[in-house]
């Protein structure tokens, strides 16, 4: 057996409002929750489907979440996530290898992250998927003065669904029981036995609808609201000499020249800061990081994508995602670019799979050909975040 789907929706959405649990809302002609439930049923490792609901539903919403195929039962959650799940567990029949639980309040999970949830989860234990941090992180005790800056390198966000072998997951379960703890993830019940937990990309676009302008954001990503598009785009090219470590992408590659440049020379980096600052018309990486300023001299690019995006933050925008083009004949890109994308991600908050790297040669021709340089193109596409997200 492969793996069974506890998908969790039995909040009342206090936080939301409405007399319609969020997980219930309609959207279209279907009800939230059913666009997760399409897309477990459609998983090939997924064999069954568990559905935690709230008490005194409409007899009419349970035989609806009943026609999905895979559901095996629909039952009645409790107070807390946690005991949800754990109501989730007692339903579940037969041994599977891996239960992957799942906020009902997630419409947009892929069939991609809940394979690699599944498989990691399999292989190690314990899994999760988590997309970066952007924004600077404070930590305040009041919430009104700053006590430190965190640093965000070190941090990420959780999302679901989240991965535990079934004998794990219920020790976890019992464990929290006898000891009185209430943890608001699965990932926090695997914590209490001391054991390690998996992190595996996860996806901006997997949000959860939390607040009502959460629902914006939602249907923008299924096409039913147009939000406020830009696209930005970005070019940079620098000269390989000796006697420098080479830079492209945010990662240090193994070659006999690096990019002659003020800062570390990464010109892709370079040309995605561009982008970026043109698409939200912020002018250009010359303006906010000039070429004699000794006070950046020798920084690393990767600093300064992040202080491009902290300014698009600032104004509103963030990041859909990035295509990006590599123009040299050595070092070759291809075997490069998915540790790029990964870096590239980190830097802009988005998942690996927002983020394309290709490279290109130009047969010989110009200063690419001739090795005597790298060049680099980026376009970037940013959404304006609606007011109150």
């Amino acid at each position: 057996m492969s793996a069974v789907a506890i998908i969790v929706a039995a909040g009342k959405g206090e936080r939301f409002g409405g007399e319609v649990p969020k997980q219930f809302l309609p959207v279209g002609k279907r009800a939230l929750i059913e666009f997760s439930l399409q897309e477990f049923s459609a998983s090939p490792v997924i064999d069954s489907i568990i559905v935690v609901v709230p008490r005194g539903i409409p007899e009419s919403l349970v035989n609806l979440i009943m026609t999905y195929r895979k559901v095996d039962a629909v039952v009645f959650g409790g107070k807390t996530r946690q005991e949800s799940v754990e109501a989730g567990v007692r339903a579940v029949r037969g041994n599977p290898d891996v239960v992957l639980v799942h906020d009902g309040a997630r419409p947009l999970v892929s069939g991609e992250i809940i394979e690699r949830v599944y498989r990691e989860a399999k292989k190690s234990g314990a899994a999760i998927p988590v997309v970066p941090i952007p924004d600077s992180v404070k930590r305040s005790e009041d919430g009104r003065v700053v006590d430190r800056s965190v640093p965000r390198e070190t941090l990420f966000r959780a999302q679901t669904p989240q991965g535990v072998r079934f004998e794990l997951l219920k020790r976890a379960l019992e464990k929290a029981r006898e000891e009185g703890v209430s943890c608001s993830d699965e990932a926090q019940l695997v914590e209490l036995l001391g054991e390690k937990v998996s992190l595996v990309p996860g996806s901006r676009r997997n949000l959860k609808v939390t607040f009502p302008e959460d629902i914006l954001s939602f249907k923008a990503f299924i096409g039913e609201y147009t939000g406020d598009f830009r696209v930005g785009i970005g070019y940079d090219a620098h000269r390989l000499v000796e006697g420098r470590p080479l830079y492209l992408g945010g990662i240090e590659i193994e070659f006999d020249r690096g990019l002659l440049g003020h800062s570390d020379g990464d010109c892709l980096l370079h040309a995605l800061t561009d982008a970026l600052l043109g698409a939200a018309g912020l002018g250009d990486i010359g303006k906010h990081f000039p070429p004699g300023d000794p006070s950046t001299e020798g920084i690393r690019s990767t600093e300064i994508v992040r202080h491009a995006v902290e300014l698009l933050s600032g104004e509103g925008y963030r990041v859909v995602n990035a295509d990006c083009v590599v123009v040299c004949e050595k070092p070759k890109i291809g075997p490069l670019s998915d540790k790029m994308r990964e870096s590239i991600a980190s830097l802009l908050g988005v998942s690996p799979e927002d983020v394309s790297v290709k490279g290109k040669t130009t047969e010989g021709m110009g200063f690419e050909g001739r090795g005597e340089g790298i060049s680099s193109l980026a376009v970037v596409l940013v959404e304006k975040v609606p007011s109150g997200e």
